[in-house]
């Protein structure tokens, strides 16, 4: 009877491994299917951060392009600025040759008033 106890505590023992065996397979193959979402949302962060990186170079280049054409804004405008300085300094001594050449009017029209004047004190020759 000994041996009918073993077979049956053997059996009892085999049954919980096999339900433990059957709980394990289950947790595993859960375990397998959240690892494969892991893996699927993995893959899509990395096409997005991919995607990501791609936008950033292409506004890094976008930048690099507004970079280089702000400078050569700023040096046209330096330009501009150099050019309109020099056309002040040349409308402040034309400006100055006005006024001179205006100077040298007055003193020949007040010249030649007073010539008239003496010309009218002669004595006409009548």
């Amino acid at each position: 009877m000994l041996y009918s106890s073993d077979c049956k505590a053997l059996q009892s023992e085999a049954e919980a491994l096999q339900s433990e065996a059957e709980a394990l397979q289950s947790e595993a193959e859960a375990l397998q299917s959240e690892a494969e979402a892991l893996q699927s949302e993995a893959e899509a962060l990395q096409s997005e951060a991919e995607a990501l990186q791609s936008e950033a170079e292409a506004l890094q280049s976008e930048a690099e392009a507004l970079q280089s054409e702000a400078e050569a804004l700023q040096s046209e405008a330096e330009a501009l600025q150099s050019e309109a300085e020099a056309l002040q300094s040349e409308a402040e001594a034309l400006q100055s040759e006005a006024e001179a050449l205006q100077s040298e009017a007055e003193a020949l029209q007040s010249e030649a008033e007073a010539l008239q004047s003496e010309a009218e004190a002669l004595p006409s020759e009548a």
